[in-house]
């Protein structure tokens, strides 16, 4: 699921500077929406962490404006590697050693404790460390971070997120370690509010944001923003209004009209219009994409003295694991395209489709070229103990008992996976990788296995599955 090239209507405002969405790197859930300009000292500073897993912050604009399903802030991406070693180039040729992240995972597969290290000569030197915490649900719920002093880990920050029963978040809760009256603890330090109201299928029909203001002699909640969305016959959204505070009511300030969509399952928007109010509503951009294979196109025009006029473009491009590998904004000028922003993603995977390494370079407008930004290498992934339930897929052995081939009918597996076959003493008697074709993985079963109930594992990036079957010829 992708949701290509989508141009927000922060798009003019940003249109100059980059936005950075941190997440975009290894994560095929979060969609590409708006623009992704990381530099180097962005890259540095989110960490493998950013690349690995959905980022662990608050959510981005383009995410709080997507009403298709509930907001989740923390869900773990299929990729759980062990460690990620990171280098940086300072004169864009040779590579030097950054830092490194190490993961520990819990039984479920949720990321329980990272560590980061940087790298001092002659090796590394520990930096910080995070636990994270976890309700019954999955969900994180507290998350606290810790800084190396002297040798000893000290608490730093404290980030504690609440859900209502659809799993939107409702609240979240940064603390900071600090001296207190009565000694040392743990004291506010900021806070973001949500009210959600539902609408057509569970979809989000109004979001409001508000912030923790710290004011004497006690805090108080101040609104920050509203997003109020209209459905049209088919339960799509198509007109999207955002509120700004103006004094204890709202104003409306912007809004996103005549929505229409390539695929509104995957996010797709095919064309839009945002306008602004100064007086009454007045054009501002209009946004129009197509889709084609991996890869969408956005053609941006702005208004102005009463027509549109081409303004710029916008290009993205996802490898078969849906990994974003380009992105590309341009502006037309003097009659020709002119790149402005882009960054580039080049990934090596394993048998299973996991992430061996990633390499990201970004867009120099003085070089008029791309330039090596970070590079990370990813390895010692973890596998759970026991099998993992996975809601998207759906596994049947066909026909059982089996003679000469086995069929697995796997629905909803989109990456090669790794079977194992076992007899009942437990000795592997044949493995195999492949990629399911037309969501069937065939295994040809030798003529050299007898008769008997043999069990299957396979492993995939989405977790791993098990199963038996009998053959009986």
């Amino acid at each position: 699921m992708r949701n290509q090239g989508q141009i927000e209507y922060s798009q003019l405002a940003a249109w100059r500077t980059s936005s950075s969405h941190l997440d975009v790197a290894l994560q095929p859930k979060h969609r590409f929406q708006g623009w992704v300009m990381k530099a180097i000292a962005i890259s540095l500073a989110v960490f493998c962490m950013a690349s690995i897993l959905m980022a662990q912050k608050t959510p981005s604009f383009a995410q709080l404006i997507d009403p298709i399903s509930p907001i989740q802030r923390l869900t773990l991406h299929e990729e759980t590697p062990g460690h990620c070693l990171a280098f940086y180039s300072p004169d864009r040729i040779m590579w030097d050693t950054a830092w490194q992240q190490t993961y520990t995972y819990n039984t479920a597969g949720q990321l329980f404790i990272t560590q980061h290290d940087i790298y001092q000569a002659p090796g590394m030197r520990r930096s910080t460390r995070q636990h994270a915490y976890y309700d019954a649900a999955g969900q994180l719920i507290d998350r606290v971070t810790e800084n190396d002093s002297a040798g000893s880990w000290k608490n730093a920050i404290r980030e504690m997120w609440y859900y209502d029963a659809n799993g939107s978040e409702t609240m979240a809760v940064q603390l900071q370690w600090r001296l207190l009256p009565g000694g040392y603890g743990w004291d506010t330090s900021s806070a973001t509010r949500y009210h959600i109201v539902y609408g057509p299928q569970n979809q989000i029909a109004e979001r409001t944001t508000r912030y923790w203001t710290t004011s004497f002699p006690m805090g108080i909640w101040t609104n920050a923003s509203k997003h109020a969305y209209f459905f049209n016959a088919q339960n799509q959204w198509d007109s999207l209004v955002i509120y700004s505070p103006f004094g204890p009511n709202w104003a409306a300030g912007q809004r996103i009209v005549g929505v229409t969509w390539a695929d509104y399952a995957l996010g797709q928007r095919s064309s839009y219009v945002i306008q602004y109010n100064q007086g009454g509503w007045i054009n501002g951009q209009r946004t129009q994409c197509t889709y084609q294979g991996l890869s969408s196109n956005c053609m941006i025009e702005s208004y102005g003295t009463g027509v549109w006029d081409t303004a710029g473009r916008a290009v993205a491009h996802y490898d078969a694991q849906d990994h974003l590998t380009l992105a590309e904004q341009y502006d037309w000028l003097s009659g020709q395209w002119s790149t402005v922003n882009g960054e580039q993603h080049d990934y090596t995977y394993d048998s299973l489709g996991q992430t061996l390494e990633l390499i990201d370079r970004n867009w120099d407008p003085q070089f008029q070229g791309y330039v090596q930004g970070l590079r990370r290498i990813y390895g010692d992934y973890f596998l759970a103990s026991a099998p993992r339930a996975h809601p998207d897929i759906s596994i049947v052995a066909y026909p059982n008992p089996a003679t000469d081939v086995l069929h697995l009918q796997i629905d909803g597996l989109k990456n090669p996976a790794q079977l194992t076959v076992y007899d009942m003493q437990g000795r592997i008697r044949l493995t195999q990788i492949g990629q399911p074709q037309s969501g069937t993985l065939n295994v040809p079963l030798d003529i050299s296995l007898p008769n008997g109930s043999y069990t299957y594992r396979l492993i995939a990036r989405q977790g791993h599955f098990a199963g038996k079957f009998l053959i009986a010829r």
